[in-house]
């Protein structure tokens, strides 16, 4: 038996009827989620992994199944209103139900909401819930682990620091299936994961640039690899990292004298530059080619595409 299946739903204080309302159990719920908490946004059709431990669950970041938001500053939850219509007779019905909807809140700074503007869409995810130390999804029909079906994601405007209150973000997330967040939600406890979930990082963004422009009858290049949002050198990628192409064709290479110093890297090539090559250097993960996303010392990695063109 897989280990989400050993432990989902189980707390170590005793067992009840999860759909009875008698109180001989003991309850669940996430803990305020400002500050430790984190959100997941599985791809609709993904979900997690049921062997779930720290490597399994960063392997599905760094797959891009899962975009993991944490830092949580704050989280609002509200609900639309329920239409009602009255009959003739004075006769309340149900019309429509007022669906979920949640407002995260981050302070991350504003690369961090470049990028939850990239998360605006509609449909294409599903929302997974933790506090730091536990996790929150839902149950499929079929048993799998997934998160609450999500129609609109919004980015909402960012807010500069003004007097004592410092800069935000946000996202707005409407949940489209109340019954799922209702009943079909399903739990892990943090004393039975076995890690700890504010450890679990998301993808990280690096940047590729050519140092030189490759010259006719040079025999290598020289990339250079730096974080996005602060510049500092990113020194620890091996060959396997790093995909080369010349003219779009994959080029066999090997590394230099120089490796990782300042971020910097020397790649030899297999035969001479030519006038006109185009190189594009970015990010490599054999098992992964779509995406591009690697990690290297348990730190998830994606880079741009660097291109030139060589000259003579």
């Amino acid at each position: 038996m897989a280990i989400l299946e050993k432990i989902s739903n189980t707390l170590n204080c005793g067992a009840s009827n999860a759909k009875g309302t008698g109180l001989r159990h003991c309850a669940f719920d996430l803990s305020d989620m400002s500050g430790s908490g984190a959100i997941g946004l599985l791809d609709k059709g993904k979900f997690l992994p049921l062997d779930i431990t720290r490597e399994t669950l960063s392997k599905s970041i760094s797959k891009g199944d899962l975009t993991w938001l944490k830092g949580i500053f704050a989280m609002t939850l509200e609900s639309g209103e329920a239409q009602i219509e009255t009959s003739s007779g004075g006769v309340d019905r149900l019309g429509t139900e007022g669906l979920p909807k949640m407002t995260i809140t981050f302070a991350n700074g504003k690369y961090f909401n470049a990028a939850l503007h990239t998360l605006q869409s509609y449909g294409t995810k599903e929302l997974i819930l933790s506090d730091g130390s536990n996790l929150e999804y839902r149950l499929s029909t079929i048993g799998e682990p997934r998160g609450y079906t999500v129609g609109q994601i919004t980015h909402n405007s960012y807010v500069r620091a003004e007097g004592g209150t410092s800069a935000k973000s946000s996202i707005t997330i409407q949940l489209i299936n109340k019954r799922q967040y209702a009943q079909d939600f399903a739990y892990v406890s943090g004393e039975n994961l076995g890690f700890d979930l504010t450890d679990i990082d998301a993808v990280n963004d690096i940047t590729y640039s050519f140092v030189n422009v490759p010259q006719a009858s040079d025999l290598g290049l020289r990339i250079k690899v730096l974080n996005a949002p602060d510049s500092h050198a990113i020194e620890e990628l091996v060959l396997a990292n790093h995909r080369i192409k010349r003219n779009g064709v994959l080029e066999v290479f090997t590394e230099g004298a120089v490796k990782g110093t300042d971020g910097i890297y020397d790649l030899t090539l297999a035969s001479a530059v030519v006038t006109g090559d185009t190189f594009t250097a970015e990010t490599y993960d054999a098992s992964n080619l779509s995406r591009g996303i690697i990690t290297s010392n348990d730190v998830i990695y994606k880079s741009n595409t660097a291109t030139v063109v060589a000259i003579a």
